[in-house]
């Protein structure tokens, strides 16, 4: 990675070496965690320059001050961490990727910092190119944590995507995705507190049979990952991709929670869908509408607020 001291808490073989179910496997006591959606460094400039912009630089600078106050016992970026994936030929990703890493290399040591992939991470069509950079600077693209007797579950969406998967070997890597999240739920021992996934698309945002758009998964794929999630005792999925907010019952104790922007955050247009592009109005960058959430967990359940940068 671009900070070669934040490498151990990166994911390899599907794990975060230091956070592993020997060490956290156990509840403690009730803790804190973040979720940060979609920095994008460099969404403000994708028509000109692809250079990072200095409010999204500064609004990232105010959550690290944010998380170095709280302490909570991580940071999750679910995914859009930079604007522009990687393409031969081109430095933009590795550019965006050195700004992100500036700023969340001065999250205190002992707080780590877990990445996940958006589509502008690797891709709408992932490349082995692009997967392939994605991994060099922040980990595996899918893999499971523990903390505080909780399990956690990061996935990448883009290998649920089903027009994304175009190549057999895209369609390999979502197969393995789906076997290895089941072999994951399927080991109970110790049984978890809690169990949660993050995502950066959300299997759906108002409810759970609404139609297919660009911002939530289409029907099957929420369908299976949706049934699967549950049955193995995941209560709440994080996912972020929307750049505005949402919260969906998803059914038998399942909540999606869909997290605005740290970075420029949309606008629906009177009358749009806000599900799809069309409904987009306009976008916006304000410390009273970019924020991250605040996750609070007790050994009954699970609470969050949204935290504007206005309110860090």
């Amino acid at each position: 990675p671009p900070f070669p001291a934040m490498a151990p808490q990166l994911a390899h073989l599907r794990e975060i070496p230091r956070l592993g179910r020997a060490a956290h496997g156990s509840w403690d006591q009730p803790f804190e965690f973040l979720v940060v959606a979609d920095p994008q460094l460099g969404m403000r400039n994708m028509d000109t320059t692809r250079a990072p912009d200095a409010e999204e630089e500064q609004y990232l600078a105010q959550t690290v001050k944010f998380a170095n106050s709280v302490k909570p016992r991580f940071v999750v970026v679910v995914g859009d961490l930079v604007d522009r994936h990687a393409v031969e030929g081109e430095a933009h990703f590795r550019t965006q990727a050195d700004a992100l890493y500036k700023h969340l290399d001065q999250v205190h040591n002992d707080v780590p910092v877990l990445f996940l992939p958006g589509n502008h991470d690797i891709g709408d069509v992932p490349t082995p190119f692009s997967i392939a950079e994605y991994k060099s600077c922040f980990g595996d693209d899918y893999f499971q944590f523990w903390a505080g007797g909780c399990r956690f579950l990061c996935l990448n969406s883009q290998l649920l995507v089903e027009e994304a998967l175009t190549t057999p070997e895209l369609k390999q890597a979502a197969e393995a995705q789906h076997q290895w999240l089941t072999q994951a739920l399927s080991t109970q021992e110790p049984q978890p507190q809690h169990t949660v996934a993050f995502m950066h698309i959300s299997p759906a945002l108002d409810a759970y049979d609404e139609d297919t758009a660009y911002f939530n998964l289409p029907p099957e794929p929420r369908r299976r990952l949706v049934e699967q999630l549950r049955a193995g005792g995941v209560s709440r999925i994080f996912a972020g991709h929307f750049h505005r907010e949402a919260r969906c019952d998803a059914g038998d104790g399942l909540e999606i929670v869909t997290t605005s922007a740290i970075g420029l955050n949309l606008i629906t247009k009177p009358g749009g869908d806000r599900r799809n592009l069309a409904g987009i109005g306009g976008a916006v960058m304000s410390e009273s509408v970019s924020g991250c959430r605040l996750v609070r967990v007790s050994a009954t359940g699970i609470t969050d607020e949204y935290v504007t940068v206005e309110e860090m």
